[in-house]
C-alpha cells in the first residue's frame, strides 16, 4: 500500500484511510447524538473507538514512510490533528453530564 502511495502512479490506497477516518467519526458523532438523548450508547461506542484507533495509525505509518514535505504525508499530519482534535471534543461531550 505505501509503495503505491509513493510511486505516485495509484492514489486510491492513500485515501482510504481519510475515508475511513471520516466513517469513524461520522459515527462518533452518531454516538455523542445517543447521549445527548439519553439514549444507551455503548454499543456504538467500542466500534467507533476501533475505527478511529486504526487510520489514525495508518495515517502515522503513511506520513512517516512518504515524509511530511510530500502531499500524501502532510495531508496526512492534517487528517491526524483534525483526528485528535475531534476526539478530544466528543470524549468531553460522552464524558459530561449535560
Amino acid at each position: 500500500m505505501v509503495s503505491s502511495c509513493r510511486s505516485g502512479k495509484q492514489y486510491g490506497p492513500c485515501l482510504e484511510q481519510p475515508i475511513n477516518l471520516l466513517a469513524a467519526f461520522a459515527l462518533l458523532t452518531f454516538v455523542v447524538f445517543l447521549k445527548v438523548r439519553g439514549t444507551a450508547f455503548g454499543f456504538a461506542l467500542w466500534p467507533a473507538i476501533l475505527m478511529i484507533i486504526m487510520p489514525m495509525i495508518a495515517l502515522v505509518w503513511m506520513a512517516f514512510t512518504n515524509g511530511l514535505n510530500s502531499l500524501i504525508g502532510g495531508t496526512s499530519v492534517a487528517m491526524i490533528i483534525l483526528g485528535c482534535y475531534l476526539t478530544l471534543v466528543s470524549w468531553k461531550a460522552v464524558r459530561s453530564d449535560h
